[in-house]
């Protein structure tokens, strides 16, 4: 028979593991918060799967956003600034704020696409472009630090057409179109969103890429990623939810997005067929960056003194959380 001494030591330890138990479990259930700046893209759809499907509140996080409509240039901005704790972007948006210094952190892919991005060209004028080689020479309109800009530019490398041949205007997404049919540039530059428009709004010939390709990220910026580990992981787990309803159902899930992105006024209809969703960090996403650091490089938009893009992946995070999709080596 054990003696009493050795009853209420054998208690003492069940209370004090269920009391750890319970102080863990409510530290889990605890509500959180994250702001995030959302520059409302078809290419951050897991993100509107997670919210639409409850997969925030499943992990008792709340996400209030901070909308735009660039690309991602003002995302990141908000992100440095302090405004907002994560922000979503293209690569070669982040790239860019990387090598002029801003010191983010990828923490995930959320798509990957191919050929959605264009160059429209007028051929009513009398100078008309209907070969990428034509570009010499030439106005051509884009929208700084975005996807559309570093299209434009792997358009010119793949086709060795030296950038400072070409003049080129930055401007918002709205004035693209506008400055083609004013004839205020001789092209602009799209993304495949716009093809309807482009082919009902002016006679134009489109010049495509093979080489570029599009990845959108999530990014943070510490100390706020070191200091609020668990918001960032509640946040990933949300997605990797996302991510498993996606493989399961695309069609859906790529409802689910649509229907959020058809809220914002003035958008156009989505092709889902060009854009994958994926949750990851993996070689080709290294491959990405360094080609975006490259023709960065290349093209003089920055210096040799720059830092390693791939040394702001932080991968811990993701790794916590769904460990086979990071297969980075």
């Amino acid at each position: 028979m054990r003696s009493r001494s050795g009853l209420f030591t054998w208690a003492f330890f069940v209370l004090i593991l269920a009391g750890s138990f319970y102080l863990l479990f409510a530290e889990q259930r605890k509500p959180l918060t994250i702001t995030l700046a959302d520059p409302q893209q078809p290419g951050f759809g897991l993100v509107y799967v997670a919210d639409a499907k409850g997969y925030f509140t499943k992990y008792h996080l709340h996400v209030t956003y901070i909308p735009s409509n660039d690309y991602g240039t003002t995302a990141l901005e908000e992100v440095a600034d302090g405004r907002a704790e994560l922000g979503l972007a293209y690569d070669f948006t982040v790239v860019r704020k990387l090598m002029e210094g801003v010191p983010l952190d990828i923490l995930t892919t959320l798509h990957y696409s191919y050929g959605n991005a264009f160059i429209a060209t007028n051929t009513a004028r009398h100078n008309a472009i209907r070969t990428v080689g034509d570009l010499a020479g030439k106005k051509v309109a884009t929208v700084k630090g975005t996807y559309l800009e570093y299209f434009l530019y792997s358009l010119l490398d793949e086709n060795d057409v030296k950038p400072a041949s070409v003049t080129i205007e930055y401007t918002d997404p709205s004035n693209l179109l506008p400055q083609l049919e004013s004839g205020a540039v001789d092209a602009s530059t799209f993304g495949s969103a716009s093809s309807e428009d482009i082919a009902s709004g002016t006679s134009a010939i489109p010049l495509y890429s093979d080489a570029y390709t599009e990845t959108s990220l999530v990014v943070g910026i510490d100390p706020y990623l070191s200091d609020n580990s668990d918001a960032v992981t509640r946040f990933l787990k949300a997605l990797a939810d996302a991510q498993a309803f996606y493989l399961n159902d695309p069609s859906a899930a790529e409802a689910l997005a649509a229907a959020r992105l058809a809220r914002i006024p003035n958008s156009t209809p989505v092709d889902w067929s060009q854009l994958t969703f994926k949750l990851g960090l993996d070689n080709a996403l290294l491959d990405t960056l360094r080609s975006d650091e490259e023709l960065i490089r290349r093209s003089g938009l920055a210096g040799s003194d720059t830092p390693r893009v791939t040394d702001h992946i932080k991968s811990q995070y993701l790794k916590s959380v769904a460990p086979e999709t990071v297969t980075i080596f």
